[in-house]
């Protein structure tokens, strides 16, 4: 395959990684668009709505990730991405279907579980479909879908289900998926696991053995610390996506058909926006150094007076405009981030990476988060009535410091990494051309 045959495959590979992203997002946030109605219909508390929105997925996201990003470093990445696109599609219209919590539950067992298998998949896919300094504004475009996803998630599935109940919105969004598998079976191209990769590039100790399993991960400085950060960090994309429509009812009596417009447009066009702009200025910055981390590190910063704000201003339509801006400030440093996890990874394990980073987030942010939110919420609630929710969700904030404080760790990890002779994702040295491995 000639280098204008293989630039066109990693495009289209992009494209369809993207909207198989869009969709996984798009079913995994239809029950926090439809919460409401869940509480309603299966009577449950805020604590037990957390674990049905959140840790129901989160938890098997997580552990069968593990053991599924091993099989897509050794086997056919794109044959692992279609099959769990048919599997958690089919699953996401069963929920539909559930007439009880448990078998709700055990239906999104399986979504979580057939989610991870295409994420770290798809992530290995693209960093060895882009050189180095290509990757953020390439995963920009992968991330563009996940905050497309979430847009229509939480807009258009909100919209329906309160429109025509939510079982059908998870019937009618669901069905896309089956089509979507046999299009990544057929056209997404997988290259060579390294491929995007100087000789020169191995993020590994010099002369190192290579080693199996996720230990080495775990040994790795850098990326130990940006696991950490994205785990505790994670907790406004992942919690406020859950309780913030239920606060916008709860706190300012707004309809559902209207949070679910508003605020999934809000939050899902300010994270593409974002998301975008995070690209752009990643790649900038990537070409004098493909692991700096200062936008990641502002965005973790800088979100907690931007939701303190939101949460306390008696206007909701004020609010919800911050909405927007804290999504943008949240998406500036996703590119960034996920292109410098994966770059610390050696080819063999970025999979495997994407797939710790997806435990630490799914069991703390998404899972742990979301309990903890509505337990924090119900134990307020006699004192503080319909308010308990906003204090919790102010208390919550603390976690998006944590995030930040750990990419400073990380940061300097790195740095004393390349003091010590690491090379991570090094600039080549001067004579030596990209331009054969800039796309695969």
């Amino acid at each position: 395959m000639n280098t204008s045959a293989r630039n066109s495959a990693a495009v289209r590979t992009l494209m369809l990684l993207s909207l198989t992203n869009c969709l996984s997002y798009v079913h995994r946030v239809l029950p926090a668009a439809a919460a409401p109605l869940l509480k309603a219909e299966f009577k449950l508390t805020d604590a037990e709505l957390g674990l049905v929105t959140g840790f129901a997925f989160s938890l098997f996201y997580a552990i069968v990730g593990l053991p599924l990003a091993r099989l897509a470093d050794q086997r056919s990445r794109r044959l692992l991405i279609s099959v769990s696109v048919a599997i958690w599609s089919a699953l996401t219209m069963l929920c539909g279907m559930a007439f009880s919590t448990l078998q709700f539950i055990l239906c999104r067992f399986g979504v979580g579980a057939a989610e991870s298998g295409a994420t770290s998949a798809a992530y290995s896919i693209i960093t060895d479909s882009f050189a180095p300094k290509r990757r953020p504004f390439a995963f920009s475009l992968l991330l563009s879908g996940t905050m497309v996803g979430l847009m229509i998630g939480l807009a258009l599935g909100g919209w329906v289900a309160a429109r025509f109940g939510w079982r059908v919105s998870f019937l009618a969004l669901g069905a896309p998926g089956l089509l979507l598998a046999l299009a990544v079976r057929l056209f997404v191209f997988e290259p060579p696991r390294g491929s995007s990769d100087l000789a020169a590039d191995a993020p590994r100790p010099l002369d190192a053995p290579v080693m199996t399993g996720f230990l080495p991960l775990l040994r790795n400085r850098p990326f130990a610390w940006m696991a950490l950060s994205n785990a505790v960090g994670t907790f406004n994309i992942f919690v406020v996506t859950i309780w913030l429509p239920l606060f916008y009812q709860r706190t300012h009596h707004l309809p559902l058909a209207i949070v679910s417009l508003v605020f999934g447009i809000a939050f899902g066009g300010g994270l593409l926006v974002g998301t975008l702009i995070g690209g752009a200025l990643g790649a900038v910055t990537a070409r004098r150094d493909p692991l700096d981390l200062r936008l990641p590190i502002f965005s973790y910063m800088a979100l907690p007076p931007i939701y303190w704000l939101l949460l306390w201003l008696p206007n909701p339509w004020v609010s919800l405009t911050l909405v927007l801006l804290a999504a943008v400030v949240y998406g500036l440093g996703n590119p960034t981030f996920a292109a410098a996890s994966q770059s610390v990874a050696a080819p063999d394990e970025r999979a495997k990476a994407l797939a710790v980073l997806v435990l630490g987030n799914s069991i703390i942010g998404y899972g742990l988060g979301s309990y903890a939110i509505g337990l924090l919420s119900d134990f307020l609630t006699p004192a503080l009535g319909a308010a308990a929710l906003r204090s919790a969700l102010s208390f919550g904030q603390v976690f998006s410091i944590l995030g930040g404080l750990s990419l400073v760790m990380a940061a300097q990890a790195i740095r004393s990494e390349r003091r010590r002779g690491l090379r991570l994702a090094p600039t080549p040295a001067p004579g030596i051309s990209t331009s054969a491995t800039s796309a695969r």
